[in-house]
């Protein structure tokens, strides 16, 4: 596929801004490839938007706007930033929904469960937000929507439950969107990525807000936990600084958005693990459960320690 009257239009919005992660990556390597790139970022003026415009290797195709996926005056303002600035003859053939935010904590834990609503409100609703008002410029191109999902999709997340709940939504609202959009040739596109490390997946960012959240819990709930199994989860969330390099993925976005016929789901991981993820999609749930119960256990968190 080529450049010519090609425009992307990338979700940037990460934990700490826009200045790593997949999409800040992706939005490079196709910049770098001749593409025009609309980033949005939560902060067009903060680190990784000043990043964006630095590093662009085509300064010209990198335009930076600002927008908060939970904001209709933002995305309407993104929307009409895009339109405007589209050439005779260009169209809009992607959109990347990356907006991505998680929190570490335990299901009964947020004294103010509107913290958990945010994450869903951002990684979910934003997605369906964004692509409501987009879809009618990638139907008039027969473009692609890339959704940036995780495995957690089909995985339990541990201690980060609305978080799995959030990518849970995202699967089905891009399963149902590829079928209603099929009829107008256009491709909707799940890309789960495996552990790799992005801001999402900060150890001491994690520990620090999985105790925050403990701490602010009620009192019958601490006690119903106990802090041996804070510390215990805290030792587990120190895996995270092993997480895996990430620069597969933005590899594969690319592929997605300009391959002839993209596949509708990828599942991107090591080819070490990736066998053991498929087995693990396949067994039944109840082998599923005892796997992650025995993992539980190795961290010490198949149990409470009440105090």
């Amino acid at each position: 596929m080529g450049c010519d009257g090609v425009v992307f239009v990338f979700i940037l919005i990460e934990p700490i801004g826009c200045d790593t992660g997949f999409g800040h990556q992706t939005a490079l390597l196709l910049n770098k490839n001749g593409f025009k790139v609309f980033a949005a970022c939560i902060d067009s003026n903060g680190e990784g938007a000043i990043a964006l415009r630095h590093k662009a290797h085509y300064p010209a195709k990198m335009i930076v706007i600002r927008m908060d996926v939970t904001s209709d005056k933002d995305i309407e303002a993104a929307y009409e930033t895009v339109k405007s600035s589209m050439a005779n003859g260009e169209l809009l053939f992607g959109l990347v929904n990356n907006a991505g935010i998680a929190k570490a904590t335990e299901f009964e834990w947020c004294a103010d469960i509107r913290d958990g609503k945010k994450v869903i409100e951002v990684n979910l609703m934003g997605m369906i937000y964004v692509t409501r008002r987009f879809i009618p410029l990638i139907r008039q191109a027969k473009g692609r929507i890339i959704n940036i999902e995780s495995v957690s999709a089909f995985l339990p997340t541990p201690y980060s439950p609305f978080y799995g709940t959030s990518k849970y939504g995202a699967a089905g609202f891009s399963e149902n969107l590829r079928v209603s959009m099929h009829k107008f040739g256009v491709s909707v596109v799940s890309l789960m990525p495996f552990f790799y490390k992005t801001p999402i997946c900060d150890a001491n960012r994690l520990a620090d807000e999985f105790e925050s959240s403990y701490k602010t819990s009620s009192e019958e709930v601490r006690r119903a936990y106990g802090e041996q199994y804070v510390k215990n989860a805290q030792a587990g969330m120190s895996l995270t600084k092993y997480a895996f390099k990430s620069q597969t993925v933005p590899k594969v976005i690319a592929s997605a958005l300009t391959v002839y016929e993209p596949d509708p789901k990828y599942i991107v991981a090591p080819l070490l693990v990736q066998p053991g993820l498929r087995l693990l999609l396949w067994l039944p749930k109840e082998t599923r459960d005892a796997y992650f119960q025995l993992t539980a256990w190795f961290t010490g968190t198949h149990k409470a320690y009440p105090d």
